[in-house]
């Protein structure tokens, strides 16, 4: 008799999951036979030769003798298939800030990459060894000390974190639990497995043939059968995938539960962690506290906890990809710690609202979310702020209408300054389409940092500024974290963080910061005038008698403080204009000159100094200049381009002799036509116009330096960014800040170390010589065998800052520990240098 159709489906079915049983063993025993593990370049470090060799153990029992395989698994053209680095946003949009975010912007990028985090069930899969589920006395004690010394001395801060969030996620779940799912994560991630086994131009050991050549960010050249081979471009493919950045070759070893026991109980250790950490003036140092907290937490640890910490740091000391790694741990952890969980209501808690790492109910999950663009502004005497956070997720501070602001009254040390404030922006909160966009919010849930920095007056006295949009927990998100890290381990001072859309969503870490401040206002409408333009809608807002602006791929040094001093002293009644450190280009090179193809053409005019960088610093006497130079701006991108319009602006350079009160009291203003011209396009361009136009001629030397010339050591340009017309002899490096911090992980890095040679302040560096030692650059095979000797880590890597602990400005070949002590010319220069010293 037929079978019906229903049958005869069910049978195939059935049929085909047999079939598809029998696949998965056969792939799953491939992988046991063809796993492998790796050699560092010639000389293995420790614990790559324990998993070397228990690879080879493994493999021996199970090798093909017939097994010669020689196969490129990725050709050129496919050579970023295997990763792929989050698309940046134009550059004019990613030096500061972050632009909105959009159908290709990074965080999408790397969201899409890590769709192996989708799935954190607990159910194990087949494939992973489970080893041993307890640890011998001998073992525990290896990892306690191992994990101890890693976190104090070598552990970037991004791997503090995701210590921190395994710990609360093994408070929360059994260790068996955590184990489990750790299982489950591991097979899935395509990274984890793959072991660096040599930096580029030395030799890569792979026991197993499955190496991989490339960068991690920029993707990778992958081959088979080469258990020795050089880590060369011409070994692998044709195509360079980072031009100009250190390459690795990789060696790939299917994850087993007990190879972070192994790499930790090899850690070179000293009887006991020599300690020494010193406490580096009045900056919070929070992180510092966090390390603390774990290092007691981990003495108590149970062996199969400890079982599971070692596997997380071996996860992220084996791949690199702290922030990839961060954010998989937290999603299990939030599951495990949240599920379930309701609001005060009884409500579901949308979790998605929250930042990745939150592992606690957020206000947005509960819906105190609000949507600033639908909220009415209200009007009437302000409340008291504590009572409004208690009823919504944000605060009223202050807008163009006065008397629903909070503001201080007659007579307060303030008032001079909100005066300024309040004549600054009449001409635009007259205008009503731009009133809606000086509305400024405080976000509640760092309602104690702004009690502890401000007075009833709403002002604060001297602050970092920065401002951010975008997608939550993106890699903008990931470099802000960097740039508040670094104020927290480095400054005494707050930050104030001005959020500039609906999507972002600060991180959980900055809650337990006590020096950040968040802000929110509305977006700019359309896209006539660029995002960055932002940077000086926070500048007004932030309501900072004296301010040091900063972009979110920046990073403060320990001497930055300085520059508030210095900025009330060259800023002030009489001269009313921010300041610019100088760029590095000078933008006017004469044709033929280094960088002259990058010349500035979009105006005409005199210029009274060299192009200066946008990362301003001023005092509320220069809000008046910020807030003409934005009205012009607002003018020409929200009013029909095709006719001049004329504002009025104040006559600042009456201000050089009568004082700016003056001139605001005797309304001192001119009108200025305004037509969209090429040199509107971004922040910078009309800063440095608006300054020209103006005849400013304060700029400060260069405190906005890149990061890699922090690890330089003494081998620096006699004379760096040198023109032939302003600053002929070179301009003078000041060691106060870090610009173009956009690699998160090579940032972290970077901060981690720098922050522990300021802290420990290692006595002298351990090599001599001008050049800075290998371990100096990022992903070399010499930093990395250095981190398996946590007492010595900081001390060696030190050597790389060598002298800008103790001597930060730089000039003509020498170094000095302050600005007094450099001359205005150096013997055989030129001429004098117009810059300013801090």
């Amino acid at each position: 008799m037929p079978q019906s159709g229903r049958g005869l489906t069910v049978k195939r079915l059935v049929e085909c999951t047999i079939f598809l049983g029998v696949v998965i063993i056969v792939f799953s025993m491939l992988e046991t036979m063809f796993g492998q593990n790796s050699g560092l370049g010639q000389a293995p470090i420790q614990s790559q030769q324990l998993m070397l060799q228990s690879l080879q153990r493994r493999r021996e029992s199970s090798k093909d003798p017939s097994e010669e395989d020689d196969e490129d698994e990725d050709g050129p053209a496919a050579v970023f298939k295997e990763q792929r680095a989050p698309s940046e946003p134009p550059a004019k949009q990613v030096d500061a800030g972050i632009p909105k975010a959009g159908k290709d912007d990074g965080a999408q990028g790397m969201h899409d990459s890590a769709d192996w985090m989708s799935d954190v069930e607990s159910d194990e899969l087949p494939g992973m060894e489970p080893g041993s589920p307890s640890l011998d006395p001998a073992q525990v004690s290896a990892v306690r000390r191992g994990l101890g010394s890693w976190l104090l001395r070598v552990a970037s801060f991004q791997e503090v974190e995701t210590i921190q969030l395994s710990i609360r996620w093994l408070d929360a779940s059994s260790a068996a639990e955590v184990n489990q799912v750790l299982d489950n994560l591991l097979l899935k991630d395509p990274e984890a497995g793959w072991v660096t086994c040599a930096s580029e131009n030395e030799l890569c050991k792979c026991a197993t043939g499955h190496v991989r050549y490339g960068h991690r960010q920029k993707g990778w050249y992958t081959k088979k059968g080469k258990e020795e081979i050089a880590c060369l471009l011409d070994k692998f493919g044709k195509t360079d995938m980072a031009y100009g950045m250190l390459k690795t070759c990789q060696c790939h070893d299917p994850p087993h539960r007990e190879v972070g026991v192994e790499d930790l109980a090899a850690l070179v250790q000293l009887p006991s962690d020599p300690g020494g950490r010193n406490e580096a003036g009045a900056a919070p140092g929070t992180l510092w506290k966090v390390i603390d907290e774990l290092v007691a937490w981990i003495e108590k640890a149970d062996s199969p906890q400890l079982l599971a910490l070692s596997r997380v740091y071996q996860w992220m000391e084996g791949s690199g990809g702290f922030s990839k790694i961060g954010a998989a741990i937290a999603k299990a952890a939030t599951k495990a710690t949240l599920a379930g969980k309701t609001c005060e209501d009884g409500s579901k808690a949308e979790l998605k609202r929250c930042p990745q790492y939150s592992l606690e109910l957020c206000p947005a999950a509960c819906g105190k979310h609000l949507d600033l663009q639908k909220q009415k502004w209200r009007t009437g005497p302000p409340k008291p702020i504590s009572e409004e956070c208690r009823s919504s997720g944000v605060a009223q501070l202050w807008s163009c209408d006065r008397t629903s602001s909070r503001v201080p009254g007659e007579g307060h040390a303030h008032a001079t300054a909100q005066h300024v404030l309040d004549q600054s922006l009449q001409a635009m909160c007259e205008e009503t389409a731009l009133q809606p966009l000086w509305q400024t919010f405080l976000d509640c849930d760092f309602l104690d940092q702004y009690l502890r920095w401000t007075s009833e007056s709403g002002w604060v006295e001297e602050a970092f500024v920065t401002y951010v949009a975008g997608v939550q927990d993106s890699i903008y998100a990931l470099q802000a974290t960097n740039l508040v890290r670094s104020i927290d381990l480095f400054s005494s001072k707050p930050v104030i963080v001005v959020v500039f859309d609906e999507q972002y969503i600060p991180p959980w870490q900055w809650r337990h910061f006590p020096n950040v401040i968040v802000y929110k206002m509305l977006p700019l409408p359309g896209k006539a005038v660029s995002f960055n333009f932002n940077k000086l809608r926070a500048m007004i807002a932030s309501r900072t008698l004296v301010a040091v602006q900063l972009d979110t791929d920046q990073l403060i040094a320990p001497e930055v403080e300085r520059m508030f001093a210095a900025s009330r002293r060259e800023i002030h009644s009489h001269y009313p204009w921010p300041m610019l450190p100088v760029h590095w280009m000078s933008r006017d090179a004469k044709k033929g000159e280094l960088y002259s193809d990058m010349n500035f053409e979009g105006w005409a005019g005199q210029r009274t100094m060299r192009w200066g960088h946008a990362h301003p610093t001023w005092t509320y006497w220069a809000l008046p200049f910020l807030a003409d130079l934005l009205h012009e701006r607002f003018a020409a991108g929200f009013k029909t381009k095709a006719k001049a319009w004329s504002i009025q602006v104040w006559d600042l350079n009456a201000a050089s002799s009568d004082g700016l009160l003056a001139v605001i009291e005797d309304r001192k203003k001119s009108p200025r036509q305004v037509k969209y011209g090429s040199f509107m396009m971004e922040d910078e361009d009309m800063l440095n116009v608006g300054l020209w136009r103006d005849k400013a001629t304060k700029e400060w030397c260069k405190f906005d330096l890149e990061w890699a010339l922090f690890k330089e050591r003494w081998q620096l340009d006699p004379k760096p960014m040198q023109d032939s017309k302003w600053y002929p002899d070179g301009v003078p490096v000041v060691y106060l800040s870090m610009h173009n911090t956009k690699q998160f992980e090579v940032t972290d890095w970077l901060l981690s170390w720098f922050a522990r040679c300021h802290s420990f302040k290692p006595a002298k560096c351990s090599t001599s010589g001008k050049a800075p030692p290998p371990q100096c650059q990022e992903d070399s095979s010499a930093e990395r065998k250095l981190r398996r000797r946590p007492h010595q880590y900081v001390e060696d890597m030190c050597c790389c800052m060598e002298p800008r602990l103790s001597k930060w400005i730089y000039w003509g070949g020498k170094w000095f520990d302050n600005g007094q002590a450099v001359p205005g010319k150096m013997p055989g220069m030129q001429k004098n240098r117009t810059c300013t010293l801090p």
